[in-house]
């Protein structure tokens, strides 16, 4: 069919080896006529000798790929010669391509007009093969559900079998790669120049395909959910964190009473003559640890039909993380600092007056109340560390090794007995400059 397409344009015919000849789209018959415009007629001839190249091209390839030509064995030796993968449907839709473009070509005949309809070269359509479109926004899942397409060719040939790191996800996969000679491949180059190369390498250990990079990805994705569990064990079991998470309202309500170890303290050390009796706790507020408790319910609560890794992990994200990033030196902490940036001192909860509440007992319960009425708890030293803790891990197993750790940076209260009567120390003493707080 081609071979007579090429005669249309020529006084002579094809060479006996399928090569045009030089004067193939002379057309002599309508030289030197008013009726015909030479500059449209040399570009229709142009266009027409390019297309038919390319589609003598595509012949070649057509037949190469052949069932049984050209599809070398995974289990031989290799190592000694360059060979490359192709994506086997691709090959299927090819020669579906091929097969479409030769129909077309060789026209239709209608029975009961007994007239045969010549497509020729102007029915023959090759747009689409070839150079792919630019068009900078189209995603890589586009450009793979594209691939699948039976109505279309994907100019990329191994789109579907590619990864983002650019390796080939699929290389040692026989149904799913055929494996080609350099001939072949310098074939499928000419008419597809943005094709995908991807030149088979031996089975390496810890990869996908031969992505290490994958392969690390993929076993990241699986560790995710058993690390998760491990994190919600930590608090589930009997303990401080357990402790911490029970107690206490939500936010917008009222938080947990003063920790009873403060009573505790002011009753058994109030006879006490030992000066180093001292009890330290951390200021934070309770919309803080309501988050950490809301991670908690986002891992344990999350029905299961929802439960992916992908759903949890923008969940946590959004509750842990103001502005979420991969790149730590962005990513900002949903906590507010009760320390000023300018002055490194305290701001943000009620202030307390030293000179008046040392020595006096209900002065210090009034203010201890006042906090828990304006949204702030106080956590013992050891709740405090696993607290920050329990959110540190949290934050390494959604970032891994890019997390910007939680900054253990926190007013303290420090409580003391001196003479039967309770002395207090809040570290760093208030800011009186007007600082607001900000997020750490």
């Amino acid at each position: 069919i081609v071979l007579e397409e090429f005669t249309q344009f020529s006084s002579e015919e094809g060479s006996e080896n399928r090569a045009l000849p030089k004067n193939a789209f002379a057309n002599h018959a309508v030289e030197n006529s008013n009726l015909i415009c030479k500059p449209c007629g040399i570009q229709f001839q142009s266009e027409g000798r390019k297309k038919l190249e390319t589609f003598q091209t595509l012949i070649s390839i057509y037949e190469d790929l052949a069932a049984g030509q050209n599809d070398l064995d995974i289990e031989s030796d290799l190592s000694q010669s360059d060979v490359f993968v192709i994506y086997r449907p691709w090959v299927t839709s090819l020669r579906k391509c091929v097969q479409s473009s030769l129909t077309a070509m060789k026209g239709i005949t209608k029975a009961k007009k007994d007239v045969a309809y010549y497509g020729g070269v102007d029915d023959l359509n090759l747009e689409g093969v070839g150079i792919v479109a630019p068009n900078p926004t189209v995603t890589g899942e586009q450009k793979k559900a594209e691939s699948s397409d039976n109505n279309g060719l994907d100019c990329q040939v191994n789109t579907t079998i590619t990864c983002e790191h650019g390796k080939c996800l699929a290389m040692y996969k026989r149904r799913s790669v055929r494996l080609v000679p350099p001939s072949v491949w310098s074939k499928i180059l000419k008419v597809f120049p943005d094709a995908i190369s991807h030149e088979f390498e031996p089975k390496m250990e810890e990869a996908l395909g031969n992505c290490a990079a994958c392969f690390q990805e993929k076993e990241k994705e699986e560790l995710f959910p058993v690390k998760l569990a491990e994190w919600r064990n930590q608090i589930k079991e009997p303990g401080t964190l357990r402790d911490l998470y029970t107690r206490g309202g939500r936010d917008g309500e009222a938080c947990s009473s003063t920790p009873p170890e403060i009573e505790m303290f002011l009753e058994v050390c109030a006879d006490s003559k030992d000066k180093r009796n001292k009890l330290t706790c951390y200021i934070v507020q309770c919309r803080e640890i309501q988050l950490w408790r809301d991670a908690y319910d986002c891992i344990v609560k999350t029905k299961k039909a929802r439960k992916t890794n992908d759903f949890i992990r923008k969940q946590l994200n959004g509750l842990l993380f103001n502005f979420c990033s991969d790149d730590v030196a962005v990513r900002k902490w949903n906590f507010r600092s009760l320390t000023c940036d300018k002055h490194k001192m305290a701001v943000g909860f009620p202030s307390l007056d030293i000179d008046a509440t040392n020595g006096d007992v209900n002065k210090l319960k009034e203010w201890l109340s006042s906090l828990g009425a304006a949204k702030f708890e106080l956590l013992l030293e050891d709740e405090f560390r696993s607290f920050i803790s329990s959110l540190s891990c949290l934050e390494e197993i959604l970032h891994g090794n890019s997390s910007a750790r939680l900054e253990q940076v926190a007013p303290t209260v420090s409580i003391s007995i001196q003479d039967g009567a309770p002395r207090v120390n809040v570290q760093p003493t208030f800011c009186t400059d007007g600082c607001e707080v900000s997020l750490l």
